[in-house]
């Protein structure tokens, strides 16, 4: 029996190391009457974003989140994020002034 995948916040990833299993196929979403409302084809006011899976649950990446992980993975022009690890820091701020930075964690 699978056990359900617990969903992880941005915040609670600050200060930790997390190792990522797979990475869903690009999906849109728009918050709409307190709710999140979803499309898996680009759609005016719809934002894109990226279902993780961590080691620690799933995660939705936004797209600066997801390109700052590609970019950090990066070697010779290739970018591949699966079972690697990263580390996350953030600004220290809270609200719309929080911004979160992703390193690659190299053993």
């Amino acid at each position: 029996m699978l056990k359900e995948q617990q969903y992880v916040n941005t915040k609670d990833l600050v200060g930790k190391s997390f190792h990522i299993q797979d990475v869903s196929p690009r999906q849109f979403r728009m918050w709409s009457e307190n709710k999140f409302v979803y499309s898996d084809t680009p759609k005016k006011s719809y934002q894109a974003f990226w279902k993780i899976t961590l080691d620690q649950g799933s995660w939705s990446a936004s797209g600066g989140q997801y390109s700052q992980i590609l970019l950090a993975a990066e070697k010779e022009g290739m970018s591949d994020v699966l079972d690697k690890t990263f580390y996350c820091e953030s600004n220290g701020k809270t609200g719309m002034d929080i911004r979160y930075f992703f390193d690659l964690v190299i053993d």
